[in-house]
């Protein structure tokens, strides 16, 4: 059954049909199509140029028994509008309840088998199972853990020499792989370096062990050109957050040594590597604790006698051999 009224040309695809065939009406500033509705059924609206492809609209009725009067998004072409319905609440025939397409994706066009949050579940079983189709961790606790610095120091414009490196794991403490973590600026103009390109946002997977690490995922904090200041980055997967701060040093002036690190050699000795060069220091002094938890000084190094940084990653090193005990 079909009605034109020009500029339209209404047709009825509806099963079971309204009580009375829709009507189209001019109102100030466009159309509206009304249709009685019968209680308990769902009704749904497309829309098309051509009989070829049709655009569901964004919106879902539920039928009272009262009419149903609905205005015509703009513009207005010749088009052909399509009205379904349904006793089961799904017009379209997918499987998925209109109501809950809406509520969950806004909008009609979700497929029972797709798998939009990549859980390896499908929307049809998201819908069954009563899960959220749009998140990955299914509102699950998610054990955050970022072991790279929390706290980082830069040149206005630099980026960090070091990757960050974060690992998940489920409340079992299992790792959680193949998991999507998102990165984004919280408040300032840093951002992400990663495939050599910058991001105010992007998400990364984990590997196979639940991580985000040099090895799979070369991502590193880049400084904005605003010496000086503070900016905070954050890290998030599910529910559970990490915060970044970075400092932009003033000016040109070189950042102060941090990320201090501890490598034991096979032949006994101790390398001690550490990040920045600090404006104004004569002497570093590298403290550690004994077995009677009293500090004692492990190097002393005058300025005169400070290493050159390596040219790949900025860190300077200083390998040192234990005297032996008398």
């Amino acid at each position: 059954m079909s009605f034109f009224l020009a500029p339209l040309l209404l047709t009825i695809l509806a099963s079971p049909l309204p009580g009375n065939p829709p009507g189209l009406e001019r109102v100030e500033g466009g159309l509206e199509v009304e249709w009685q509705s019968r209680a308990g059924h769902t009704y749904s609206l497309q829309q098309s140029e051509s009989l070829e492809e049709w655009e569901t609209l964004p919106v879902v009725f539920e039928g009272d028994g009262d009419p149903i009067r609905f205005r015509l998004p703009p513009p207005w072409p010749m088009r052909f509008v399509r009205l379904r319905s349904s006793a089961v609440g799904d017009t379209d025939g997918d499987l998925l309840p209109d109501a809950w397409e809406w509520r969950t994706f806004g909008n009609l066009d979700a497929e029972a088998a797709a798998d939009p949050d990549g859980d390896g579940r499908s929307n049809l079983r998201e819908y069954r199972d009563e899960t959220p189709p749009l998140d990955f961790y299914n509102g699950g606790e998610v054990l955050l853990s970022v072991h790279s610095a929390a706290s980082v120091t830069l040149a206005p414009g630099a980026v960090a020499p070091d990757a960050l490196h974060l690992g998940l794991r489920d409340p079992a403490g299992e790792p959680w792989a193949h998991a999507p973590v998102r990165f984004f600026t919280f408040s300032g103009e840093a951002c992400f370096a990663h495939a050599g390109r910058r991001h105010a946002e992007l998400t990364l997977l984990t590997d196979a062990n639940g991580e985000i690490h040099p090895g799979c995922h070369d991502l590193r904090l880049c400084a904005p050109q605003r010496p000086g200041t503070l900016q905070r980055l954050l890290v998030q997967a599910g529910t559970s957050r990490h915060e970044l701060e970075l400092r932009i040093a003033a000016g040109d002036a070189p950042s102060p040594p941090r990320q201090l690190r501890r490598t034991e050699n096979g032949d006994g000795s101790v390398t001690y590597s550490w990040q920045g060069s600090p404006e104004g220091v004569e002497t570093i002094l590298i403290e550690e604790r004994n077995e009677k938890g009293a500090w004692e000084t492990v190097l002393e190094l005058p300025r005169a006698e400070w290493p050159a940084p390596d040219p790949a990653t900025g860190r300077f090193a200083v390998t040192v051999t234990p005297h032996p005990n008398p």
